[in-house]
């Protein structure tokens, strides 16, 4: 039986990250491109917690990595996996939406975020009526600013 190397940093993970990345454009692809998914955020959030709580003593006694080194592998893992989430997210909302004809700030377009600081900076400030304003202005009639 070959012995798998023990270091972290000599080990190559550029397949285990690709892979992750993949995951996550696998996983906006075929699951979250579709529905309203933002009603389970809390549940989604508990899921990959409890992944990750999983995952870190298999890959301590699993493969033989001390807890910096299997810190460190899983938090690789899970950054290629959301940048590969929200990157195809993004790019979807962007160039292949159903709405991405109708103009608007590119921010508002790729996440309700931007109106979500809006509205709550804003509504504090009763000016989020001006904002939309000036956005009309600036875009016209119909504008986007939800994804």
């Amino acid at each position: 039986m070959i012995e798998a190397p023990k270091d972290f940093f000599t080990m190559n993970y550029t397949i285990p990250y690709t892979t992750a990345a993949i995951a996550g454009i696998t996983s906006h692809l075929f699951l979250f491109i579709s529905g309203e998914w933002g009603i389970y955020a809390a549940n989604i959030a508990a899921v990959y917690a409890g992944l990750h709580i999983l995952l870190l003593p298999a890959f301590i006694w699993g493969l033989g990595l001390s807890r910096p080194d299997a810190t460190s592998l899983l938090l690789g893992l899970s950054t290629s996996y959301f940048w590969g989430l929200f990157g195809s997210i993004a790019v979807y909302r962007l160039f292949f939406h159903r709405l991405k004809a109708f103009p608007g700030p590119v921010g508002h377009k790729i996440t309700g975020f931007w109106s979500m600081k809006n509205t709550v900076f804003s509504v504090l400030r009763f000016r989020w009526h001006r904002r939309v304003q000036k956005f009309h202005s600036r875009y016209g009639d119909f504008i986007r600013i939800r994804k």
